[in-house]
């Protein structure tokens, strides 16, 4: 292989894996540690996941994407040009996706500057402490009830309100006098027993909750440094998503070209796509347990850009995994093992899909809003030994190909 492959995917990856980190460090420095664990759980597909199984994504997928680079570089019919050209695409689709998410008016309250949300005493002031119910809640008070609440329980979609006032399905009579009441965290403290509220008072206070957010989030004197170090790099973890996707399509569209050209580094190339694609599984998980936990603090209206298209990021994840798996496929002859693959993929898929709720509580309350400090702990020091075994495996297969080669 290119020696400068080698040294160009090293730098672009060291630079995607920094700004990871950058993130969420910047946050725990602005917030300290009594508020970043509260961010970075709740919001933990853009605090945890990123530098954590994101850099474990990075150091997998090293070795396919050099081989990538080198195979349109040197074995494809102007591949230096469709290369070039792909990279320029992939770059100016990564900003203007990152625009048009930044473009949104939903913002979250990480997006506040710690002295605003400090300052921040709800509506009436005080409220939260002096009477059973707010016309709207603390933003930190509502954020950590809601912690405490994701670590008792799994799902929330019980206390989710649907605050859209559109049109209701003609065939259900709409609830009156009888409408439940559920507990409500844009406008209730936590109390035991709990305080319910109905529905269109829930929906008024998380209408405040949302505007107040908004207006600290937009004000360059109340809006937080992790915001502005957010939107900067934002367009490097969308780069790092579609490189990912493009690198894994072609790889397994160009099979042939590899068995033929790179058949020394084809066990690498696997062990890389596996354990990458095992890692990026959780996005997608981590991603609805987030939009579970905006649902409930504010209401369906309140989804964001990012919020509204997690169904379609699920969509495009399960797609490609299918394109990996064919890649694994096509590479082997045992009709057995075929056979075994796919029965376990069909079942797999079957327990995925009829299971899919239960996954995203679970993932909800150990990595999102009800993550504990243990389960971080444990999750870096999971994706460390990932990191080490990753490299361990590749360098045994890398001395054999060398000695047989």
């Amino acid at each position: 292989m290119l020696t400068w492959a080698r040294l160009f995917v090293f730098v672009v990856y060291s630079i995607l894996g920094a700004s990871f980190l950058a993130t969420t460090g910047v946050m725990a420095w602005e917030f300290g540690n009594n508020l970043w664990l509260d961010f970075a759980s709740v919001y933990s597909h853009l605090f945890i996941f990123f530098p954590t199984l994101g850099i474990v994504a990075l150091v997998a997928f090293y070795v396919p994407s050099v081989i990538f680079v080198d195979l349109y570089w040197r074995r494809v019919r102007f591949g230096k040009v469709r290369f070039l050209f792909g990279f320029f695409v992939v770059a100016v689709a990564s900003y203007l996706i990152a625009g048009v998410m930044l473009a949104n008016p939903r913002h979250g309250i990480w997006e506040n500057a710690p002295r605003v949300l400090a300052a921040d005493e709800g509506d009436p002031a005080g409220c939260s402490t002096r009477s059973p119910s707010c016309q709207r809640m603390p933003a930190l008070t509502a954020l950590r009830n809601l912690r405490s609440v994701s670590r008792e329980r799994f799902a929330f979609e019980g206390l989710i309100r649907d605050c859209s006032g559109g049109p209701k399905d003609a065939l259900i009579e709409r609830a009156h006098e009888g409408q439940p009441k559920r507990f409500c965290f844009a406008s209730t403290p936590l109390t035991s027993p709990p305080l319910l509220q109905s529905d269109e008072d829930c929906c008024k206070a998380q209408a405040k909750l949302i505007s107040t957010v908004q207006a600290n989030s937009t004000s360059a004197s109340t809006r937080s440094v992790t915001s502005e170090v957010h939107a900067l790099l934002l367009p490097l973890k969308v780069f790092f998503l579609l490189v990912l996707f493009v690198i894994s399509i072609l790889l397994a569209l160009h099979h042939k070209k590899l068995e033929t050209h790179y058949r020394a580094y084809m066990t690498q190339i696997e062990i890389g796509l596996f354990t990458g694609s095992m890692c990026m599984l959780f996005f997608p998980l981590m991603s609805q347990a987030f939009l579970q936990s905006s649902d409930v603090l504010n209401g369906s209206v309140g989804r964001g850009t990012f919020s509204l298209v997690v169904p379609i990021i699920s969509l495009l994840f399960m797609v490609w995994v299918l394109l990996i798996g064919l890649f694994f496929y096509r590479r082997r002859t045992d009709d057995r093992i075929v056979t075994i693959g796919r029965f376990v993929g069909i079942l797999v898929s079957n327990i995925g899909i009829i299971k899919y709720n239960l996954l995203v509580s679970i993932f909800l309350w150990a990595l999102g809003a009800g993550a504990s400090e243990t389960a971080l702990i444990a999750l870096v020091l999971g994706c460390l030994c990932s990191i080490v075994l990753t490299l361990w495996a590749m360098s045994i297969y890398t001395r054999a190909g060398r000695k047989a080669a």
